[in-house]
């Protein structure tokens, strides 16, 4: 964790997976968890006038697919009808070739 830039703690506790002790220099996928950070912090955005829950993900991301037809709040709902990418074959083949790889971040 950093405030102003500055480290305030660098820890590790538990394993990353059964018998290998974590280190402050392994990545972990923190799953749904990131779900609810990204929606407070879109809450937030909402109610300083920047964005709008019906913003199309097309006025941010324009590439990313179906942009011009989710919105927003359809992300923060899970409702976007966008897939996991967890499941999917390549990233499943990506981790498993290279655990800490840019795919993973």
């Amino acid at each position: 964790m950093s405030k102003d830039g500055q480290d305030i703690v660098t820890a590790a506790r538990g394993e990353s997976m059964t018998g290998v002790p974590a280190t402050t220099d392994m990545h972990f996928r923190n799953g749904a968890v990131s779900i609810s950070f990204v929606a407070t912090l879109l809450l937030q955005l909402v109610d300083s006038g920047t964005v709008s829950l019906d913003d199309k993900v097309s006025e941010y991301v324009p590439d990313a697919p179906h942009a011009d037809e989710v919105t927003l709040g359809q992300l923060a709902q899970i409702t976007s009808g966008i897939p996991d990418y967890v499941p999917q074959p390549q990233f499943v083949s990506d981790l498993v070739t290279d655990p800490g790889g840019p795919t993973v971040l």
